[in-house]
């Protein structure tokens, strides 16, 4: 039977997403290359992007024993 995750958990996750992305869009905001800007924005667009369209991560079950 698999496990179900706890809101703590989606909420924690939810929370490292956003974290990884504004911290992506602030080194971005430093950076003098327009194209440095572009490749770090691209990757805060494509972290948030699949943080919506995949499911929550499932989680692992333990391996049988023998």
């Amino acid at each position: 039977m698999p496990m179900k995750r706890s809101s703590q958990f989606k909420q924690g996750r939810r929370k490292g997403i956003k974290w990884a992305v504004t911290w992506l869009h602030r080194r971005a905001a430093e950076m003098n290359d327009p194209h440095a800007r572009l490749v770090l924005n691209s990757a805060a667009f494509g972290i948030g992007w699949q943080a919506k369209r995949l499911p929550p991560v499932k989680p692992r079950q333990k391996p049988a024993e023998r």
